[in-house]
This record gives structure tokens, sequence and C-alpha cells, in this order.
């Protein structure tokens, strides 16, 4: 089991399929996700925008900064359990939500993992299932509305 921001174990890779993910996958997805949900690592908005996919709209950014400076979800993050490739740009990821050091299973759908310019990302739907976990609201007005 992998906490984002903070290695414990490696994380399982195979896909439904049984194939690898590429070399490098693993972590690069692990990373995005710890980049992004770990606020005990202290990053610059701009690193943890780079890796979330859709940073660059304005409202996906905003909610990523309130986010930030909410002292709300302040001691959860995000543990990776299973990182399975879907293609060369996607990958599903299996994570568990910790709130203050406890792991909550399957509160969190599985969520996804896009890559970029190279580049592995938490996909925008995740990060705002993610928020919707703190904020219900979101759900229904916003970048995350459904």
């Amino acid at each position: 089991m992998i906490v984002a921001g903070a290695f414990m174990a490696p994380a399982t890779v195979a896909s439904a399929a049984g194939k690898r993910c590429p070399a490098g996958t693993e972590d690069a997805v692990i990373a995005a996700y710890a980049d992004v949900f770990s606020r005990a690592t202290p990053l610059p908005a701009d690193q943890r925008a780079a890796s979330l996919d859709g940073a660059d709209r304005p409202a996906v950014r905003a909610l990523l900064d309130t986010w930030l400076a909410s002292p709300i979800g302040a001691s959860t993050t995000v543990t990776v359990n299973d990182v399975r490739c879907r293609s060369a740009s996607r990958a599903g990821v299996d994570a568990d939500l910790v709130l203050a050091g406890v792991p909550l299973p399957e509160v969190m759908p599985t969520g996804r993992a896009v890559r970029e310019n190279g580049t592995w990302k938490v996909a925008t739907s995740t990060f705002c299932t993610r928020m919707i976990l703190e904020d219900p609201a979101l759900a229904d007005a916003g970048v995350c509305a459904r």
C-alpha cells in the first residue's frame, strides 16, 4: 500500500487484462496523486496544479487553490493501492481516502490518471470526486457539477 506522499510498499500495476503498465507509470501516477492530494507535503500550488489535469482551466485551478487555502481536509491524503493501464494515456487508480492516518477503504470510487505530453496527472473527474466528499454542494454547481 502506498500513501500519497509516503512510500510504504509497492503498489500493484497489473491491468484487468494482466498486462503491465509501461516502466515508470506506477511511480509517476503515485507521484501525481501525492502532489495533488497530500497537503502534509509542502508544495507550491503551481507544482500541485502541474499534476492535475485541467488545472489550466480557471475553474479547476480556483477549486484547487480554494481547497489548499482551507483547513478542511488538511489532515487527509490518499493511499494508492493499484494502478491499471487502460491505454498509453489512461489509467485506472484504486485509492483509499486516509483521514488523520485512518484509512477509509471504498470511500473513493475508482479514480483515473491521464497522460498529457508525457506527464501523468490526476484526472479532473477524480479531483472533483475527492472534493465532493468534503463539500457535497460541489456536485450541484461549478466545475464538478454532474
